[in-house]
């Protein structure tokens, strides 16, 4: 495709996320263990295991079953790897779901974990990407072509410095984006409260909750790809 060719795309693509998107602003606590005192006739309290990040979002995430794929574009999950994401989602997710389908990096293929346990490449399991939850981690939010169901709403987050190509590239996962698929943008405060300032400084207002994607999407399509989307 001409250079040309390439920006009219991406200004189609922007114009699809500021219709067929919605967006939630995340309130993720920083894990912290639990404090006791221990006393003479009882031990030290055992430390329950803090909750990490990663894993409040994919509570967040698993509590809306709409949702069918996972786009982190922001790379909110960057700390867990795609196989520990895949185990912690596989039995929180809705029945109607099959297995998880995530990248296995060790073996440079996609793979459906199943809910009983079984982990294959997704070339010779027998589900299908549509019955599952398909999570498409930083690195393939670009190329990365799965099949999901028409109707199907993904989540994609949003972090500070993105561009504007990353962000089309993430958001073209969703290949009916504009037809019967949606998405959710996903930003932690911070990231949200810089694109409210940004758009106060073009014009807008700061006074309002980003209650919409134009809100949040604030890039013109005519910006250069490689100038952040999202200010940092």
């Amino acid at each position: 495709a001409t250079l040309r060719e390439f920006k009219a795309t991406n200004g189609l693509m922007l114009d699809l996320l500021l219709e067929h998107a919605e967006c939630a602003q995340l309130a993720l606590t920083p894990a912290s263990p639990v404090v006791g005192t221990a006393t003479a006739a009882a031990p030290p309290p055992v430390p329950a295991a803090p909750q990490t990040q990663w894993q409040q979002l994919l509570d967040f995430v698993t509590a809306r079953p709409e949702l069918r794929a996972f786009i982190d574009a922001g790379a909110l999950l960057a700390e867990a790897n795609n196989r520990c994401i895949a185990q912690y989602l596989v039995h929180r997710l809705a029945d109607c779901f099959h297995g998880v389908v995530f990248f296995d990096v060790a073996s440079n293929a996609w793979h459906v974990l199943e809910r009983q346990g079984k982990c294959l490449p997704l070339a010779q399991a027998g589900q299908a990407e549509r019955d599952c939850f398909v999570l498409f981690d930083d690195s393939r939010c670009r190329g990365a072509d799965m099949k999901l169901r028409p109707n199907a709403v993904a989540a994609l987050t949003m972090g500070p410095g993105m561009t504007k190509d990353k962000l089309m590239q993430a958001a073209g996962r969703m290949r009916q984006l504009g037809h019967s698929q949606r998405l959710l943008l996903l930003a932690l405060p911070d990231v949200g409260r810089q694109v409210l300032e940004h758009r106060a400084a073009c014009g807008g207002t700061l006074d309002s909750p980003p209650t919409s994607s134009q809100q949040w999407v604030v890039v013109p399509p005519q910006l250069p790809d490689d100038e952040a989307a999202i200010p940092t």
